[in-house]
């Protein structure tokens, strides 16, 4: 796995109509770790966004 992956992604998402989120306190479990309030938030608006 390449650490640099993610921010390699991010780079090309500039002319994206998505965004990128990073979570560095998650741990690889993210949806039930201590950072699942954090990304349950992100999915809603990113959802919302969706349907307006």
């Amino acid at each position: 796995m390449n650490p640099r992956s993610a921010g390699l992604l991010r780079d090309q998402l500039v002319n994206s109509s998505v965004s990128f989120h990073e979570y560095p306190a998650a741990s690889h479990m993210i949806t039930v770790n201590k950072a699942h309030k954090q990304l349950e938030s992100d999915l809603n608006s990113f959802l919302t966004k969706l349907y307006e």
